[in-house]
């Protein structure tokens, strides 16, 4: 709110005096990155590559955090929740379930278009645009490209 930056000090590796918050500039121990661990769940990694820890998993009020762990365990995991979300992967689900699942992602559905080179039943969703696992904002419309059911010609599709 103010403009500083949060710091990892030394880059990481601490168990004690972790984070600052009273850089101005950024600099590399200002920089994080976020290593998706599914849905809203993600690994913070420092500049020097470990990662920030919720002591005891959260809920403390002293000694919180510490970025000294080499492996991404359930105490490692934040959630991050800045108006984005991932497209669900909604390949090969029926009309239906795919729209459920859209919407559950806090995205909209978009327009659907069919598709007749006979690779999956009707309405069986064949890929989204956005693709799955893209970052877009809450609320974003989600495209499907579904089966038609039928070939080129109208005629109804004969799935092995």
């Amino acid at each position: 709110m103010t403009g500083h930056l949060l710091t990892a000090v030394g880059g990481g590796g601490r168990t004690t005096d972790v984070v600052h918050t009273n850089a101005t500039v950024l600099q590399a121990w200002e920089k994080f990155a976020l290593i998706r661990q599914g849905g809203d769940g993600f690994a913070i990694r420092t500049v020097n590559g470990r990662f920030l820890t919720a002591v005891g998993g959260g809920g403390r009020i002293t000694d919180i955090i510490h970025s000294d762990a080499t492996l991404i365990q359930s105490w490692e995991i934040f959630r991050v929740q800045c108006g984005l979300t991932a497209v669900p992967n909604v390949q090969s689900f029926d009309d239906a379930s795919a729209r459920q699942a859209i919407v559950a992602a806090g995205l909209t559905v978009g327009a659907v278009t069919f598709d007749n080179t006979c690779r999956d039943v009707f309405g069986t969703v064949l890929f989204s645009t956005p693709s799955a696992g893209t970052t877009v904002p809450l609320g974003s419309a989600v495209n499907l490209r579904e089966s038609s059911g039928v070939d080129g010609q109208g005629r109804p599709c004969v799935i092995p």
